[in-house]
């Protein structure tokens, strides 16, 4: 059973799908609006919202999959011939994914830029740059991490990749202001590692308390934990003061009513 397989086409696509439609699609005609009509300074501060609001969105999502890998498996997952070790291996590649969510989306916003300012080629020669990178990161990391070596592979390519783009944007750009960035990011890290923490207790607690064993148990203990760790991090965020906040939720709200 190809475990990674199975992971990407069930679980890692259906999660982005609703948030990068959420924080993309909207960003591209602003982008183009402003980098057509050469308002430069507004440009810079809507490609910082992006990368904001991005994580905004991802590093909860991210901190999530790292702190409840293990039961979200067993429960999507473990069935029949899908047993514990599968669930162990396929919870390490889900931890791998959720490291690098942020980076995922944010390189996808910073290609849409380049796109808006009708330039396709400079993602384009980062991307066959990439694919030597790829290559090497494949080779350092799968040995010593097995399958999900090749996650973190595809995390050093985005990685590797969005820095480039950072760095072409600011010359091309004249700056970007990148010391106004780290506060938030660093808050929002800051307060997703918080959630991740709480998650992660009170999955172990519910855990202890009841066990977890059949798919009802499983259900109430990973929600408790989700809605506990979001929660914290709604409430942690909210303290932060960060535009990019009230910004995501509302397009949340536009898409699910119900929150």
């Amino acid at each position: 059973m190809d475990t990674l397989q199975i992971f990407n086409l069930r679980l890692s696509k259906q999660a982005l799908g609703i948030l990068s439609n959420t924080i993309l699609v909207p960003f591209f005609p602003v982008f183009s609006h402003l980098a057509t009509s050469g308002q430069w300074d507004d440009l810079k501060s809507r490609i910082r919202q992006g990368i904001v609001m991005t994580a905004v969105a991802m590093l909860p999502l991210g901190a999530l999959m790292i702190a409840l890998a293990l039961p979200i498996v067993r429960l999507v997952y473990e069935r029949s011939a899908f047993n514990a070790e599968a669930s162990q291996l396929t919870a390490s590649i889900l931890i791998a994914y959720g490291m690098g969510m942020f980076v995922y989306l944010a390189r996808d916003l910073l290609v849409r830029v380049f796109y808006a300012m009708g330039d396709g080629n400079t993602p384009f020669q980062i991307s066959l740059v990439s694919i030597l990178f790829n290559i090497l990161f494949d080779f350092l990391f799968v040995k010593p991490f097995g399958a999900p070596g090749l996650v973190l592979a595809t995390i050093g390519v985005n990685i590797f990749s969005m820095v480039v783009m950072l760095w072409c944007l600011s010359k091309r750009l004249r700056g970007l202001n990148l010391q106004s960035w780290i506060q938030p990011l660093m808050g929002l890290t800051g307060a997703s590692a918080l959630s991740g923490l709480v998650e992660w207790g009170l999955w172990a607690g519910t855990d202890a308390v009841w066990g977890s064993q059949g798919f009802l148990l499983l259900l109430i203990n990973l929600g408790i934990a989700a809605l506990g760790g979001f929660m914290v991090y709604g409430l942690a965020a909210k303290q932060l003061g960060i535009p990019e906040v009230q910004v995501f939720l509302t397009r949340m709200r536009a898409k699910i009513p119900f929150l």
